[in-house]
């Protein structure tokens, strides 16, 4: 499955690229939360969110890189925070 460009050019998406799914899956078990991959592309996809106590913990291991409202308007983001955002045309539009 191909990566949707718009969900990965967010702060977080770009945070979560840089580092590797992988990775952020492997460190955020070292700290005692059990994260799947699937649980990191849902949050990407803009699916899901992470608990906030999780979000406490990415904050954490992004060392200043993430802030809070990176983190939280992910979702806003990858589901339509707006063509530009998204790299998509509004369904009611076109290019």
């Amino acid at each position: 499955m191909r990566r949707r460009a718009g969900r990965w050019a967010t702060p977080f998406g770009t945070w979560v690229a840089q580092l590797g799914v992988t990775t952020l899956v492997r460190q955020l078990h070292a700290n005692g939360q059990p994260i799947t991959n699937k649980a990191v592309y849902s949050w990407i996809s803009g699916v899901g969110r992470p608990r906030m106590d999780t979000a406490m913990k990415l904050l954490g291991l992004s060392g200043g890189a993430l802030t809070m409202e990176h983190i939280l308007s992910q979702r806003d983001q990858a589901q339509g925070g707006g063509a530009h955002d998204t790299g998509q045309t509004p369904k009611n539009q076109t290019r």
